[in-house]
């Protein structure tokens, strides 16, 4: 039997010209001494494994609730205070890897992302 793969849409791939390091998405050149010069990788799919990628988010799910337990312990110190919904935005890398998106960084570039809501249930 072989696994799935779901088709991860990422700049995580090789640049196609040798260069250092560089901001994805940005190309920008100059003239002269101070001239800058950055490459564009462009963005190209890469097949990832559904149960590696299933056991990853399931592990981020796992430690992010550990995070939501305590958040909410604290919570619960001041009065009046509850902790009813938590939104994540994550991103899934070229090799399934599952990273939460700073501040912004779903609209960063135009990059995509999965938005988890966890919401406490209405009858808790």
């Amino acid at each position: 039997m072989t696994d799935e793969k779901i088709w991860v849409v990422t700049s995580n791939g090789q640049p196609p010209t040798p260069g250092p390091n560089l901001p994805e998405g940005t190309l920008r050149t100059g003239k002269g001494v101070h001239s800058s010069h950055q490459r564009f990788v462009e963005p190209k799919p890469h097949p990832v494994s559904a149960k590696q990628l299933e056991q990853r988010m399931g592990q981020f799910i796992n430690a992010m609730g550990r995070v939501f337990d305590q958040a909410e312990a604290q919570a619960q110190k001041k009065e009046g205070l509850r902790l009813d919904e938590i939104e994540l935005c994550v991103e899934v890398g070229a090799e399934g890897e599952v990273r939460l998106m700073g501040m912004g960084g779903a609209k960063a570039g135009g990059r995509g992302a999965i938005t988890l809501t966890f919401r406490r249930p209405e009858n808790r």
